[in-house]
């Protein structure tokens, strides 16, 4: 065998050498391709996930919010603190209760926002038909208030941080 015989044998496995190599650093680049993209989307979910979670933070005082409404609607329908206020009274608490409502409304989205809406709806028909001295009224109300509180529950609780 000659010198060129030898340099083109040498040159042949270094070829082989060199296309084993490549193709096993590609399928290495594929991986970490793969593990970048897995820990975006991971990234992006725990974001909305955080985002969600600060979202839905103010629920915990609207929370509070029909507690106190619930309480009052429950004193109301006793008779219990009107005496000497108008007979349009309950309604003109349910009309502050609403607007607070609207508020929490707008803070969300999607099917949660469509169940809210629904429960907006069914308080908002009930403004001309509660009278302070009308007691079935009035716990109509605080039923559907009640739904409304274990309405806003799940909803905290659904979209709850999970760590």
């Amino acid at each position: 065998m000659d010198w060129v015989g030898i340099v083109s044998i040498i040159g042949g496995v270094a070829s082989v050498i060199g296309a084993y190599l490549s193709f096993r650093q590609s399928k290495e680049a594929k991986k970490a391709q793969e593990a970048t993209e897995a820990a975006k989307e991971a990234t992006e979910a725990a974001r909305d996930k955080i985002f969600q979670n600060i979202q839905y933070e103010d629920f915990a005082s609207f929370q509070k919010e029909c507690s106190k409404f619930e309480i009052f609607l429950l004193k109301a329908s006793k008779g219990k603190d009107l005496q000497g206020k108008s007979e349009d009274y309950v309604e003109d608490e349910l009309e502050g209760f609403l607007t607070k409502f609207n508020v929490e409304i707008s803070k969300t989205t999607g099917e949660e926002r469509d169940e809210l809406q629904r429960r907006y709806s069914t308080l908002c028909t009930k403004r001309k038909t509660v009278e302070a001295n009308d007691r079935n009224a009035i716990l109509g109300l605080l039923d559907d208030v009640r739904k409304l509180s274990r309405t806003v529950a799940d909803i905290q609780m659904k979209n709850k941080l999970s760590v």
